[in-house]
């Protein structure tokens, strides 16, 4: 199996709502805290966009309650950069779900997006 890895990288609520809305993603990766960036803002806006991308926060030192908080709200998962080997694991449990689902959730996304 291949896979083609690409990123893009945006700055501003603005311009993440407007990628979301023209674009495919199979997962978002996203800094917290994150200048100009309201704590929850990158949920919420997933969450208005209807889309089922995971999102996964990296972040310096994460309290638990804060990690709490935001796998309550939807993230799929924080991971604090100083642990950042963890990602391994985490992109082993979302590939198999992220490969097998790629298809369908773009059809839906492109069919949702037509009518």
């Amino acid at each position: 199996m291949h896979f083609t890895v690409s990123a893009e990288i945006v700055g501003t609520p603005e311009e993440f709502s407007e990628r979301l809305g023209s674009h495919a993603y199979d997962l978002v990766v996203a800094e917290y805290p994150s200048p100009d960036w309201r704590e929850t803002q990158t949920l919420e806006l997933l969450h208005l966009s209807k889309s089922q991308i995971p999102l996964i926060l990296v972040g310096g030192i994460l309290q638990r309650q804060t990690v709490a908080e935001f796998i309550t709200r939807g993230a799929y998962h924080c991971i604090e950069m100083g642990r950042i080997g963890h990602w391994g694991t985490v992109r082993e449990q979302q590939a198999p779900n992220t490969v097998e689902n790629r298809g369908a959730r773009h059809k839906k996304e492109l069919d949702d997006s037509t009518t």
